[in-house]
């Protein structure tokens, strides 16, 4: 027995141990059962604890059926003993088969085959594999990160990545910090294998020590079942082998591994993705649901000053060309101005496009993206006008928005066709135009009676036609949004790394869409003596706003002065043609508060919130951010003639700003910038947080393949044991565990993203339909009345009123969408937490790497709102030396 045990590896008996040693467990349970059915005596050695491992599964069978007599009498110790039997059978069945299907090709009842295991951890496609390509930037080692095909990374191929013929391509791969990295991996190997050996050389001096000094063989802390294995595999574990495509670098064995398991990890999570976008294109479905459910519908913008401008445009194109041509020989027409060219206005939008982005910017070299549109005279001695045309009557632009939605494009499409009939095909207007020059200039037959239009033809044949001509062009943008086929694209192709970057398509839609709905063609002068009026009064009148700031009678009854004689008579029919519109667009209320808030956050876009509960949260909330960013923009920025005041007040209806008025525009400054801030988070950073806690989940499975590469080596030292249980031993098990979690965490990244959206929605969805009820019970106010179910009762007027009220209406929409903000960022944080802590259920306490690493979204939300805090700083310094100007202005005359 000394010699066999000294001379002999055991290699049978250590296998029979490390298999089969576990069923004296079941050999015991089998003995207990058996003993409740009679079979076994009650004083039986093998129902003793101290037994357990003395006896196996064959000694219990056959002292069972020694004790068994198979009569009548005994049937229920017959079913007994012979379900134990066939269930042992199965058990063995089960493991045949199982063997039988790793190691065979051919097909099997359980259906399990190689190909069929291969279709779980292989990458279809490597090419433009996002964490292929990320692993080969990061380790740069050739042959490693391959599908199974043999297909490389377009980083190790030297192609565009992505499909993007317009990507850098990588210039060396790899690349010289690649090639120091791995050989500090080498010569780190190298250090750690050297250690390995000594610790091995020590247990083996202790060992002999030990068994020495105690006079048992190799000492009574050897582990004889697995220390002898451990060391194997702890020294196997450190050689270092060739490795690569050209085996020019040095890995050891451990970190090999780790870059299979990572591998087929990645390869495990991207044909999860593919199944789940595989069953989604069964149901023309994007990862977020229907495509009609993913594109808000904006309340489409009013005309304001649009409308009046063409009006007194179509006054002046009569006036001048009377002033200039009795006969009428010299007109004044409609120019399109790109560089130092001028063309008869365009009669279609894509020619208007292609003349402006003909004209490359010098400063930026960009090409132009507004279209410039110029009603004046053009002759060759206005050469100090772009393209020796005067703008006589006005000028106005267009800007051109995003086209590659096609939303986006129809709309814009549509307002250019809105213009051109302004300007060029509107017959009534042109009409209407002459009857107020007839009316005001002696040039011609002068007629005071001239037919002009009042207040409510302006309304109905004006204001309510071309409101439902952008109403039109906004329902056609959005049903081509929906329409178009990009909502599917190849979303696979990526792999599972690129599964959160379809999710910001939803931002684009929307805030291409909706930039395009918001952006109606914008005036930018109005005829040439209106501009000289404006100046006029400034100059003798101080800051004047609003449509006054074109009256060209002073407050002391007397005329500005202007160059031409006849120009007094046709300041006075701009005037007459502007006034008429006064009365006809958003009238202030009298109450700062709510008017300043209607005038400069747009409350429509924000009040269409709560009324689209088919439209999918995170499509909700990008279009109020972009809708409040758009009037924002819109509405306190621009002002043509008179700035930012002037446009305030005008909307406002002041028409003298003093000291009041002066700390009305101060605060809505701080009104804008607020909804400047909220906007900006809302449109910019919540559709780009699945995105952002994806790229970061992602950059940490890398970090972690990283942190393994360099601790596994140190893992393998830990197997170099000579007692405890076990192949991992007492210090190598949270080894194991952080291996596991590297293959797994791929796929509970992409489960975190699904999961985040699937509660997301349903949380929206059922705050929705509880949200008014929750207001209801705020305000006392049942709101089952304001759907139509009961007649109001006396006493509750009140609180109808309040739920009606616009600031009070505001105030809680605003509410709203802070609620789904903070359920969005709630809900996306799953994306970490979920791989972050999966562990413990098989009741690892062990510490990812992705626990220690704060919120990437946190971080961000409070960098942009510093930010946001700095630049609204900024702009309140600006706009308050703006406001001083002012003050020493009016303090001066």
């Amino acid at each position: 027995q000394i010699i066999k045990y000294a001379a002999l590896p055991g290699l049978l008996p250590r296998a029979g141990r490390l298999f089969f040693s576990g069923f004296s467990h079941i050999a015991m349970y089998m003995a207990a059962a058996f003993h409740a059915a009679r079979l076994l005596p009650y004083n039986h050695p093998y129902l003793r604890a101290d037994s357990i491992g003395r006896y196996g599964m064959r000694h219990v069978l056959m002292e069972a059926r020694r004790n068994l007599v198979i009569k009548r009498e005994n049937i229920d110790q017959v079913i007994i003993y012979y379900a134990v039997l066939g269930g042992i059978f199965l058990l063995f069945a089960q493991f045949l088969i199982l063997g039988f299907s790793l190691f065979s090709g051919a097909a099997h009842a359980s259906g399990i085959t190689p190909a069929f295991l291969q279709q779980f951890f292989s990458t279809p496609n490597a090419t433009d594999d996002v964490a292929f390509v990320l692993l080969d930037l990061v380790f740069g080692i050739p042959g490693v990160f391959t599908d199974v095909g043999g297909g490389i990374t377009c980083v190790a191929a030297g192609i565009p990545c992505f499909t993007n013929q317009n990507t850098a391509i990588v210039a060396s791969w790899p690349g010289a910090l690649h090639s120091g990295m791995l050989l500090l991996f080498q010569f780190y190997n190298t250090g750690i294998l050297a250690v390995g050996l000594i610790v091995f050389l020590y247990l083996v001096a202790t060992t002999v020590g030990e068994t020495a000094v105690t006079g048992s063989p190799f000492g009574k802390r050897f582990n004889r079942t697995w220390a002898v294995p451990r060391m194997i595999f702890a020294i196997a574990l450190l050689v270092i082998v060739p490795f690569g495509t050209n085996n020019s670098f040095g890995m050891n064995v451990a970190q090999i591994m780790t870059l299979r398991i990572a591998k087929w990890g990645s390869g495990l999570a991207t044909n999860a993705w593919i199944l789940f976008n595989t069953e989604l294109g069964s149901g023309n479905s994007t990862p977020m649901g229907q495509p009609e459910n993913l594109v808000v519908l904006p309340n489409p913008p009013h005309f304001n000053t649009l409308l009046e401008w063409a009006y007194t445009v179509h006054t002046c194109r009569w006036i001048e060309g009377w002033l200039r041509g009795p006969d009428g020989s010299k007109t004044i027409e409609v120019f399109q101005i790109y560089g130092n060219n001028a063309v008869p206005m365009p009669g279609g939008f894509q020619a208007a496009v292609t003349n402006a982005r003909s004209i490359i910017t010098p400063t930026t070299s960009a090409r132009s993206e507004e279209i410039v549109i110029v009603i004046g005279e053009i002759d060759p001695a206005y050469n100090k006008y772009p393209g020796s045309v005067r703008p006589i009557c006005g000028e106005i632009v267009v800007q051109v928005k995003d086209l590659t939605t096609p939303g986006a494009q129809t709309v814009q499409e549509r307002y250019y066709d809105i213009l051109l009939e302004l300007l060029v095909n509107d017959a009534l207007f042109w009409a209407d135009g002459e009857a107020v020059a007839r009316r005001f200039m002696p040039i011609m037959e002068k007629d005071p009676f001239s037919p002009v239009p009042f207040g409510n033809f302006l309304k109905t044949d004006y204001i309510d036609y071309y409101d439902d001509l952008v109403r039109q062009a906004i329902l056609a943008g959005r049903a081509d949004q929906v329409a178009d086929p990009n909502w599917f694209p190849a979303v696979t192709d990526m792999g599972w790394g690129g599964a959160g970057i379809w999710y910001n398509r939803v931002a684009q839609y929307n805030g291409s869409y909706i930039a395009a709905s918001f952006s109606l063609p914008t005036p930018k002068k109005y005829p040439e003596v209106m501009e000289q009026v404006r100046m006029e009064r400034a100059r003798e009148s101080g800051w004047v706003t609003g449509i006054e700031r074109y009256n060209p009678k002073l407050p002391d009854g007397t005329l500005v002065n202007l160059a031409q004689p006849d120009d007094i008579y046709a300041a006075m029919a701009y005037y007459y043609a502007v006034n008429s519109w006064q009365d006809l667009f958003i009238q202030p209320t009298g109450n700062i508060f709510q008017d300043t808030i209607t005038a400069v956050l747009g409350l429509e876009g924000l009040f269409n919130l709560v009324d689209n509960v088919s439209v999918h949260p995170l499509a909700q909330l990008v279009g109020v951010g972009r809708s409040m960013v758009e009037s924002s923009m819109m509405n306190l920025g621009f002002s043509f003639g008179a700035g930012l005041f002037g446009g305030l007040a005008n909307l406002l209806g002041r028409t003298e700003i003093g000291g009041l008025g002066i700390s009305m525009a101060d605060f809505a400054v701080q009104i804008g910038l607020m909804g400047l801030s909220i906007g900006f988070i809302l449109y910019y950073i919540l559709p780009f947080m699945p995105f952002i806690y994806f790229f970061f989940a992602t950059m940490t499975w890398i970090r972690s393949i990283f942190e393994a590469m360099v601790g596994v080596p140190l893992w393998a030292l830990a197997h170099i044991h000579i007692d405890g249980e076990g192949l991992p031993g007492p210090a190598g098990l949270d080894g194991y565990y952080l291996m596991f979690e590297i293959m797994i965490r791929p796929i509970l990244i992409v489960f975190g993203l699904l999961a985040g959206l699937a509660i997301f929605a349903a949380q929206v969805y059922v705050l929705h339909e509880i949200w008014h009820l929750a207001v209801t019970n705020i305000t006392g106010f049942d709101n089952l009345q304001t759907k139509g179910y009961q007649t109001p009762v006396a006493g509750q007027t009140g609180s109808l009123e309040f739920m009606r009220d616009p600031v009070s209406s505001f105030f809680y929409t605003a509410l709203y969408a802070i609620i789904v903000y903070l359920q969005a960022v709630a809900s996306f944080k799953l994306v970490d937490l979920i791989p972050d802590n999966i562990l413990r259920w098989m009741g690892a306490s062990v510490t990812s790497f992705g626990e220690i690493a704060k919120d990437p979204a946190e971080q961000l939300l409070t960098y942009a709102a510093g930010g946001s805090q700095v630049l609204q700083s900024t702009l309140q310094k600006g706009a308050q030396g703006g406001l001083d100007v002012m003050r020493n202005l009016g303090r001066n005359k």
